[in-house]
């Protein structure tokens, strides 16, 4: 659960990513849709950062370290790895991320696929940016 998690978010966050997880983070974004009116807005994105904070801060000291992501990740992904999380939202390059910096970090990919630049990623805008990043 914690790795899908932190893969979503990162996902998210970052463009980059290779292009297949790409499209398969924005095809569950769904867990985003607070309202469950089939659009994400940019405030449901970071209200699920927020949520979900908890569940990737493993030994609960309230910011993100190594230690907290598994090394398998990198694995998977080497794009997703620690050091990609620290170059996203490691805004004051402390070597952690704070719950803020993580929350309220960049949204790169949400901003790529808003096609409309509404802040509203709709799923029209998710299916065509899945299709995009399968290419």
């Amino acid at each position: 659960m914690r790795l899908k998690l932190f893969l979503l978010l990162c996902a998210v966050s970052s463009a980059a990513t290779a292009a297949n997880p790409n499209a398969a983070m924005l095809s569950r974004l769904d867990g985003a849709d607070a309202n469950r009116d089939g659009a994400i807005s940019k405030p449901e994105l970071i209200a699920f950062r927020s949520t979900n904070f908890a569940r990737l801060d493993r030994d609960d000291n309230g910011v993100l370290t190594r230690s907290d992501i598994p090394a398998f990740v990198s694995r998977i992904n080497p794009n997703l790895n620690f050091d990609s999380l620290m170059a996203q939202f490691d805004a004051n390059r402390d070597g952690k991320v704070s719950r803020d910096e993580f929350v309220n970090g960049p949204t790169v990919i949400f901003d790529a696929a808003d096609a409309n630049r509404d802040g509203l990623l709709t799923t029209e805008e998710r299916q065509t940016a899945i299709k995009a990043a399968k290419r």
